[in-house]
């Protein structure tokens, strides 16, 4: 927000405060505001428009039953009722998968009311997304389908080559793979009886 390039475009719109600048929490002279905390910190007492919650669970604690726990009752119990206007304002959660039960998969197995966006690294027809994102101006729903149509097509193949995706295949434990980038958390060791 203070960069050069941000104050060229929208910088005439409101300016930065400096009664407010860390960097857990800036404002602006609008009485716009960005909060920056972690699972369970600062963000009782706080409210706002939108709720952006990154990867809440931890990847070297995930497998911990308590600590999941702890993070998805924060997601249930505190989470909701921060919105300013709880018809008007979002919550949004971005994470790869870890668990069956990390956040991602109580908003989905709980039926939470949640926009379900997944693009696994591979393309997997069985699991083909369709997603309605909103609604425009005229009412109209917005889609985003995944445009891939043939199994194993990357998601990203610029960034993320077939040599690189083979690296991380080589590295990562397929329980890692599953979830991170394909979306399918298991059970470590998977569903087949050894």
């Amino acid at each position: 927000v203070g960069s050069d390039l941000y104050r060229k475009m929208w910088g005439n719109r409101f300016n930065l405060s400096s009664e407010q600048y860390t960097k857990v929490k800036f404002a602006n002279d609008g009485t716009g505001w960005k909060l920056a905390t972690s699972v369970g910190g600062i963000g009782v007492g706080e409210r706002g428009d939108r709720f952006i919650i990154d990867d809440p669970n931890n990847t070297m604690e995930v497998e911990s039953e308590t600590t999941r726990m702890t993070t998805n009752m924060w997601f249930r119990e505190v989470v909701p009722t921060r919105l300013n206007n709880p018809s008007q304002g979002a919550i949004i959660v971005i994470q790869q998968r870890l668990h069956e039960d990390d956040v991602s998969g109580i908003a989905l197995s709980q039926e939470m009311g949640y926009t379900h966006l997944m693009i696994p690294m591979e393309y997997d027809s069985g699991r083909h997304c369709v997603t309605v994102l909103g609604l425009d101006r005229d009412d109209n729903k917005i889609l985003w389908e995944d445009p891939r149509k043939n199994d194993f097509e990357l998601a990203w193949p610029e960034r993320f080559t077939p040599d690189v995706c083979n690296k991380y295949k080589s590295t990562m434990t397929e329980y890692a793979w599953a979830g991170q980038m394909q979306q399918t958390p298991e059970p470590r060791g998977g569903s087949i009886i050894k």
